[in-house]
């Protein structure tokens, strides 16, 4: 993304703002157990503009056994689009590797210890703007605590 700044054009925080990337990052570690209902991480959300494109690089490190596994997904603003989502993991055994429409749910076979996964892709905010945020759960609810951990981030920058 680019500024031209033209003759008497004020440069304002606002402008400058905008080419700040937008970051999340936990502070608290985050527990859910017995429950394949997705939440919404209490840190993971950044707000969104309406009719921008970002690039977003997501950073989770999570701890979850092998029986009650991790998945997660995004919610973000009516019309908001995914495309060219990568996803990689510490953990080799991934369920999925391309994360398409909002609502596809990525995750990976829980291993009992920590375990870090990056997802990198492009973020189409339609008409209305609002909050990009990160959900996660159980993938089969099990007696035990899944665990995102302090340090996970969540980053956005806009490029149009």
């Amino acid at each position: 993304m680019s500024i031209t700044i033209a003759s008497g054009m004020r440069l304002t925080p606002a402008r400058l703002n905008r080419l700040a990337p937008k970051v999340a990052r936990k502070t608290a570690s985050q527990v859910v157990n017995n429950s394949a209902t997705f939440v919404n991480d209490t840190a993971l959300s950044v707000p969104v503009e309406a009719n921008a494109l970002y690039k977003a690089h997501l950073y989770i490190v999570q701890n979850s056994n092998t029986t009650a596994d991790f998945k997660y997904q995004f919610s973000a603003p009516a019309g908001t689009t995914l495309t060219n989502w990568t996803f990689m993991s510490g953990n080799t055994a991934n369920w999925t590797t391309i994360i398409a429409p909002l609502g596809g749910v990525t995750g990976v076979n829980g291993i009992g210890a920590d375990s870090p996964l990056n997802a990198w892709g492009i973020v189409a905010i339609g008409a209305s703007g609002g909050s990009f945020t990160v959900q996660w759960a159980q993938n089969t609810p099990n007696v035990s605590d899944t665990t995102v951990k302090a340090g996970s981030f969540l980053e956005l920058l806009r490029f149009a």
